[in-house]
């Protein structure tokens, strides 16, 4: 991974731009010509909950300047949206007790500074060794709450660098997951075009191949290819 590097925000967002090639004049047309592109989708509904603008030319550039990528994710957020909206509605984690406690049962810390190929490092460790304080749905509202960050905010990554610490996970935990669950987990990594560029298994369990195993039909050969394990 090598030493982490720390910028402004400013001087991170600009060193991304430049690896992508993209310039705030490209930026503008593109973001112009998909505006143009989403009028013409009868099928899309209107997004009032966000800055337009900013959010498109925030997918254009998770999607690593690829407009027909943009198009795609614009296609998947709104599906995911209509199809999963149980995964966007409900957010606050003062009155929904069970994404509250999904704080301090899953820990998910974001390391400062990105890496020399500009990926953002993320730890994230169970904290609970009780199947029944594991609710996966919770951990995923909370990952497209971070990616809806993102798209609100900008970015100045590339992609991540997932680190997860297996320690506390027991088998007990894979029987919380079910098929209509990994289906929607699916179809949500589908509505965020960022890249995992690196997945370090630590600590893992005796029974990680299985857990791998059930995990398989519903992530990409492209992503399996990612992920590597370690044991401390």
């Amino acid at each position: 991974m090598g030493g982490l590097i720390e910028d402004s925000d400013e001087e991170a967002r600009n060193r991304l731009l430049a690896k992508l090639g993209i310039t705030e004049e490209s930026l503008k047309s593109d973001v112009d010509y998909l505006l143009d592109w989403m009028e013409k989708q009868p099928h899309l509904p209107k997004l009032t909950h966000l800055n337009v603008r900013e959010w498109v030319g925030n997918q254009l550039i998770m999607a690593k300047n690829s407009l027909e990528k943009t198009k795609f994710s614009i296609e998947r957020y709104c599906a995911a949206r209509t199809m999963c909206p149980e995964l966007f509605e409900n957010r606050d984690i003062i009155n929904n007790k069970v994404l509250s406690d999904c704080f301090d049962n899953f820990t998910i810390s974001y390391l400062p500074g990105l890496t020399p190929k500009l990926h953002k490092v993320a730890i994230a460790r169970m904290e609970s060794t009780d199947p029944e304080e594991f609710h996966f749905d919770a951990i995923m509202k909370r990952l497209l709450m971070v990616m809806e960050y993102y798209l609100k905010k900008g970015f100045d990554f590339s992609g991540f660098h997932i680190v997860f610490d297996l320690e506390n996970v027991r088998l007990g935990h894979l029987g919380r997951l079910n098929l209509s669950l990994l289906k929607t987990m699916s179809l949500a990594m589908k509505a965020y075009p960022v890249s995992f560029a690196v997945i370090n298994l630590i600590n893992y369990p005796t029974f990680i191949e299985k857990a791998i195993a059930i995990f398989k039909p519903f992530i990409s050969e492209k992503l399996l290819s990612r992920v590597s394990k370690s044991f401390f």
